[in-house]
């Protein structure tokens, strides 16, 4: 087999399972969602103190992991109260240490925290949307999830055929301005579509709000993963997923846009 077909063929593998998988722990929500963010937590988490470890950095990824763990759960049973207990508990954590690097492991834990537990805690709270059973949740973390994708295949294919200007040659060399409004202009027709299926009862404008979150803000938070993949000097996150590289490489749009997706949901009435 030659060796593009072999790595079609990882893509395919992990995509026939992977993306069933997706599906299915949406639509049934609750805990089985949970499991699925703690997992995509753990697994990301461990990547990102990998690309630090590569800069030299102190970072074992059992503090962030376990903390940001915490954060998640405490965020899906709306224990609001925990989250300063739990950034004083992370502080302390650095006191018992006999080394003297508290700035750059806590920046670290801070940066994890926010970039990663946070953001994800903010799928969790997307698909809580009207309940676990209340299928309104599902259906936006499906839109989110499938407009991402529409998006990263519209940006690579108009970038490899028309892309010359790059969007950003510092963070991402191989991103280009023809990928980026290619992707972004693919995202808004998807998602302003879909809210036209029979049984969906979100806007167009609805559709819009969230092609534009996925296509500008999403593709944002693909830069910024670029960015740390530039600095610790690798292509991908990991080789967890084989074809497609790490599961942060997989979430980095997404970290991105589902806390403006929760405050675009909060703030236009749509959270009922």
């Amino acid at each position: 087999m030659m060796g593009g077909d072999h790595s079609l063929a990882k893509r395919m593998t992990v995509a026939i399972w992977g993306i069933p998988l997706l599906v299915v722990c949406t639509l049934v929500g609750g805990l089985l969602f949970l499991a699925l963010i703690l997992t995509a937590h753990w697994l990301i988490v461990r990547e990102f103190c990998r690309l630090a470890q590569k800069k030299g950095f102190p970072a074992n990824p059992a503090i962030p992991t376990a903390f940001g763990s915490l954060l998640i759960i405490a965020l899906y049973f709306e224990f609001w109260w925990a989250i300063p207990f739990l950034a004083a508990l992370l502080l302390l954590t650095e006191v018992v240490r006999k080394d003297n690097q508290p700035f750059h492991r806590l920046g670290l834990y801070a940066l994890s925290w926010l970039y990663i537990s946070l953001f994800l805690s903010c799928m969790v709270l997307i698909r809580q949307h009207g309940g676990p059973r209340h299928l309104d949740g599902a259906v936006w973390i499906l839109l989110m999830l499938t407009t991402t994708w529409i998006c990263d295949t519209a940006a690579y294919w108009g970038g490899s055929k028309w892309g010359k200007s790059r969007l950003h040659s510092k963070a991402s060399p191989n991103k280009t301005v023809a990928g980026f409004v290619f992707g972004a202009v693919a995202g808004l027709i998807w998602a302003a579509a879909w809210t036209q299926l029979p049984g969906i009862r979100y806007t167009v404008i609805d559709g819009i709000a969230l092609g534009i979150i996925v296509g500008f803000v999403g593709q944002a938070g693909d830069l910024v993963e670029s960015m740390y993949k530039r600095a610790a000097d690798v292509k991908d996150s990991s080789d967890f997923l084989k074809g497609h590289g790490g599961v942060l490489d997989r979430f980095d749009s997404l970290l991105f846009a589902s806390p403006v997706l929760l405050a675009y949901i909060i703030l236009s009435g749509a959270w009922v």
